[in-house]
Protein backbone atom coordinates (compact mmCIF):
# COMPACT_ATOMS: atom_id res chain seq x y z
CA UNK A 1 0.00 0.00 0.00
CA UNK A 2 1.35 3.58 -0.78
CA UNK A 3 2.54 5.43 2.26
CA UNK A 4 1.34 9.65 2.11
CA UNK A 5 3.57 11.90 3.99
CA UNK A 6 3.01 15.78 4.59
CA UNK A 7 5.23 18.23 2.35
CA UNK A 8 4.81 21.53 4.24
CA UNK A 9 8.01 23.48 2.14
CA UNK A 10 6.95 25.66 -0.59
CA UNK A 11 9.98 24.49 -2.75
CA UNK A 12 9.24 20.79 -2.64
CA UNK A 13 5.30 21.58 -3.55
CA UNK A 14 6.63 23.46 -6.34
CA UNK A 15 9.25 20.93 -7.29
CA UNK A 16 7.35 17.87 -7.39
CA UNK A 17 4.46 19.79 -9.58
CA UNK A 18 7.02 20.43 -12.09
CA UNK A 19 7.60 16.70 -12.51
CA UNK A 20 4.04 15.90 -13.43
CA UNK A 21 3.79 14.14 -17.11
CA UNK A 22 3.06 15.68 -20.41
CA UNK A 23 -0.56 14.24 -20.41
CA UNK A 24 -3.05 13.21 -17.88
CA UNK A 25 -1.54 16.07 -15.01
CA UNK A 26 -4.16 15.62 -12.59
CA UNK A 27 -7.51 16.88 -12.17
CA UNK A 28 -9.18 19.48 -9.94
CA UNK A 29 -12.77 18.20 -8.15
CA UNK A 30 -14.96 19.50 -5.67
CA UNK A 31 -17.52 17.35 -3.41
CA UNK A 32 -20.88 18.41 -2.22
CA UNK A 33 -23.65 16.41 -0.91
CA UNK A 34 -24.80 14.26 -3.47
CA UNK A 35 -22.47 15.27 -5.97
CA UNK A 36 -18.63 15.48 -6.98
CA UNK A 37 -17.67 17.44 -9.85
CA UNK A 38 -14.34 16.55 -11.47
CA UNK A 39 -12.56 18.81 -14.11
CA UNK A 40 -9.12 17.57 -15.32
CA UNK A 41 -5.88 19.58 -15.94
CA UNK A 42 -4.80 19.97 -19.61
CA UNK A 43 -2.40 22.36 -18.00
CA UNK A 44 -0.59 24.27 -15.49
CA UNK A 45 1.66 27.46 -14.77
CA UNK A 46 4.02 27.03 -11.25
CA UNK A 47 4.98 31.10 -10.79
CA UNK A 48 7.20 32.07 -7.37
CA UNK A 49 4.63 31.79 -5.07
CA UNK A 50 1.23 30.16 -6.86
CA UNK A 51 -0.62 28.17 -9.54
CA UNK A 52 -2.61 28.72 -12.46
CA UNK A 53 -4.45 25.71 -13.52
CA UNK A 54 -6.17 25.32 -17.13
CA UNK A 55 -8.82 22.84 -17.04
CA UNK A 56 -10.47 21.40 -20.19
CA UNK A 57 -14.28 22.71 -20.12
CA UNK A 58 -15.14 25.95 -17.71
CA UNK A 59 -16.50 25.64 -14.10
CA UNK A 60 -18.17 26.64 -11.32
CA UNK A 61 -17.49 25.59 -7.80
CA UNK A 62 -19.76 26.36 -4.52
CA UNK A 63 -18.23 28.70 -2.40
CA UNK A 64 -19.07 26.82 0.82
CA UNK A 65 -17.51 23.73 0.10
CA UNK A 66 -13.45 23.13 -0.36
CA UNK A 67 -11.36 21.80 -4.00
CA UNK A 68 -8.84 19.81 -4.23
CA UNK A 69 -6.09 19.36 -6.53
CA UNK A 70 -4.47 16.58 -7.71
CA UNK A 71 -1.13 16.46 -9.41
CA UNK A 72 -0.12 12.95 -11.12
CA UNK A 73 3.59 12.96 -10.01
CA UNK A 74 3.82 11.13 -6.65
CA UNK A 75 -0.43 11.82 -6.68
CA UNK A 76 0.48 14.75 -4.84
CA UNK A 77 -2.70 16.51 -3.15
CA UNK A 78 -3.91 19.79 -1.84
CA UNK A 79 -6.84 21.32 -0.24
CA UNK A 80 -8.23 25.01 -0.92
CA UNK A 81 -10.71 26.70 1.15
CA UNK A 82 -12.65 29.39 -0.82
CA UNK A 83 -10.41 32.08 0.25
CA UNK A 84 -7.52 30.48 -0.97
CA UNK A 85 -8.02 30.22 -4.79
CA UNK A 86 -9.97 32.29 -7.89
CA UNK A 87 -11.53 31.19 -11.11
CA UNK A 88 -12.14 32.38 -14.35
CA UNK A 89 -13.79 30.49 -16.87
CA UNK A 90 -11.20 27.20 -16.92
CA UNK A 91 -8.67 28.72 -14.79
CA UNK A 92 -7.92 28.59 -11.57
CA UNK A 93 -5.25 30.38 -9.29
CA UNK A 94 -3.98 29.60 -6.16
CA UNK A 95 -0.71 30.47 -3.92
CA UNK A 96 0.96 27.35 -2.72
CA UNK A 97 -0.62 25.42 -0.59
CA UNK A 98 0.56 25.74 3.12
CA UNK A 99 0.25 22.40 3.71
CA UNK A 100 -0.35 19.58 0.55
CA UNK A 101 0.31 15.29 1.03
CA UNK A 102 2.21 12.74 -1.69
CA UNK A 103 3.21 9.20 -1.73
CA UNK A 104 6.41 8.56 0.33
CA UNK A 105 9.62 7.87 -1.97
CA UNK A 106 10.97 4.48 -1.44
CA UNK A 107 13.45 4.59 -4.12
CA UNK A 108 16.34 3.74 -1.20
CA UNK A 109 14.94 1.49 1.72
CA UNK A 110 14.76 3.20 5.04
CA UNK A 111 16.81 1.43 8.10
CA UNK A 112 14.02 1.82 11.32
CA UNK A 113 15.75 2.18 14.66
CA UNK A 114 14.48 -0.11 16.96
CA UNK A 115 11.92 1.79 19.54
CA UNK A 116 14.10 1.69 22.47
CA UNK A 117 17.34 2.89 20.60
CA UNK A 118 18.84 5.94 21.77
CA UNK A 119 21.30 7.09 18.65
CA UNK A 120 21.62 10.57 18.78
CA UNK A 121 22.65 12.99 16.21
CA UNK A 122 24.49 16.21 16.74
CA UNK A 123 23.37 18.79 14.28
CA UNK A 124 24.44 22.34 12.95
CA UNK A 125 22.84 24.60 10.70
CA UNK A 126 24.94 25.91 7.87
CA UNK A 127 23.50 29.36 7.91
CA UNK A 128 25.10 30.63 11.08
CA UNK A 129 28.32 31.81 11.28
CA UNK A 130 28.28 31.28 15.12
CA UNK A 131 28.73 27.28 15.77
CA UNK A 132 24.80 26.32 17.47
CA UNK A 133 24.58 22.48 17.91
CA UNK A 134 21.31 20.61 18.82
CA UNK A 135 20.60 16.92 19.24
CA UNK A 136 17.84 14.95 17.85
CA UNK A 137 17.40 11.27 17.95
CA UNK A 138 17.06 9.23 15.28
CA UNK A 139 14.48 7.46 13.99
CA UNK A 140 15.36 6.35 10.67
CA UNK A 141 18.00 6.55 7.69
CA UNK A 142 18.43 6.08 4.03
CA UNK A 143 20.67 7.10 1.75
CA UNK A 144 18.89 10.18 0.83
CA UNK A 145 17.82 11.02 4.40
CA UNK A 146 17.06 10.98 7.93
CA UNK A 147 13.70 10.94 10.08
CA UNK A 148 14.38 12.49 13.80
CA UNK A 149 12.69 13.20 16.78
CA UNK A 150 13.13 16.55 18.84
CA UNK A 151 11.65 18.15 22.30
CA UNK A 152 9.19 20.39 20.81
CA UNK A 153 10.74 23.55 22.54
CA UNK A 154 12.99 23.60 19.64
CA UNK A 155 10.05 23.72 16.84
CA UNK A 156 10.41 27.66 16.28
CA UNK A 157 14.66 27.10 16.09
CA UNK A 158 14.03 24.33 13.45
CA UNK A 159 11.36 26.28 11.35
CA UNK A 160 14.02 29.36 11.28
CA UNK A 161 16.70 27.53 10.29
CA UNK A 162 16.56 25.69 6.89
CA UNK A 163 19.89 23.41 6.95
CA UNK A 164 22.58 21.47 8.93
CA UNK A 165 25.23 19.01 8.66
CA UNK A 166 25.94 16.57 10.94
CA UNK A 167 28.89 16.56 13.57
CA UNK A 168 28.44 13.64 15.53
CA UNK A 169 26.60 10.05 16.00
CA UNK A 170 26.16 9.41 19.95
CA UNK A 171 29.28 11.80 21.03
CA UNK A 172 31.36 10.43 18.12
CA UNK A 173 32.30 12.94 15.59
CA UNK A 174 31.95 12.06 12.47
CA UNK A 175 32.98 13.84 8.79
CA UNK A 176 30.06 13.62 6.32
CA UNK A 177 29.63 15.21 3.40
CA UNK A 178 26.10 15.49 2.62
CA UNK A 179 24.02 18.58 3.83
CA UNK A 180 20.67 18.17 4.83
CA UNK A 181 17.44 20.40 4.18
CA UNK A 182 14.28 19.65 6.56
CA UNK A 183 11.02 18.39 4.05
CA UNK A 184 8.67 17.93 6.68
CA UNK A 185 7.93 18.63 10.51
CA UNK A 186 4.95 16.44 12.25
CA UNK A 187 3.35 16.62 15.46
CA UNK A 188 3.81 13.35 17.46
CA UNK A 189 1.31 11.43 19.19
CA UNK A 190 3.33 12.69 22.26
CA UNK A 191 2.81 16.45 22.11
CA UNK A 192 6.11 17.25 23.58
CA UNK A 193 7.89 15.90 20.33
CA UNK A 194 8.37 16.54 17.09
CA UNK A 195 8.88 14.14 14.12
CA UNK A 196 11.31 16.22 11.69
CA UNK A 197 12.33 14.71 8.23
CA UNK A 198 15.73 15.68 6.40
CA UNK A 199 16.44 15.42 2.95
CA UNK A 200 20.18 15.25 1.88
CA UNK A 201 21.71 16.98 -1.18
CA UNK A 202 23.63 14.04 -1.81
CA UNK A 203 23.67 10.04 -0.94
CA UNK A 204 25.24 9.54 2.20
CA UNK A 205 28.53 8.50 2.88
CA UNK A 206 28.69 4.59 3.69
CA UNK A 207 30.82 5.49 6.40
CA UNK A 208 27.91 7.15 8.46
CA UNK A 209 25.42 4.26 7.40
CA UNK A 210 27.91 1.61 9.07
CA UNK A 211 28.44 3.99 11.99
CA UNK A 212 25.16 4.28 12.55
CA UNK A 213 24.76 0.05 12.01
CA UNK A 214 27.67 -0.53 14.23
CA UNK A 215 25.73 1.72 17.07
CA UNK A 216 22.47 -0.85 16.47
CA UNK A 217 24.68 -3.95 16.37
CA UNK A 218 26.07 -3.38 20.11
Amino acid sequence: MDKYRLVILQEEIAQLSKKAPLIDLGEIWQTIPCKRDIYKIMKFDVLNDSFIFHTTVSFEFAIEFPVYIKINHRNLIFKLNPEDYRTHHNQLICDFPKLAKAIESRQFERIKMPKLSNVVVTLRPTSLKSAIDIDVRLLDISLLGLGTEVSIVNKDFFQREKEFIILKISGSKIIEQAKFSIRHIIGREDRRLIKIGFASDIMVSQHLMQTIQRLLDK
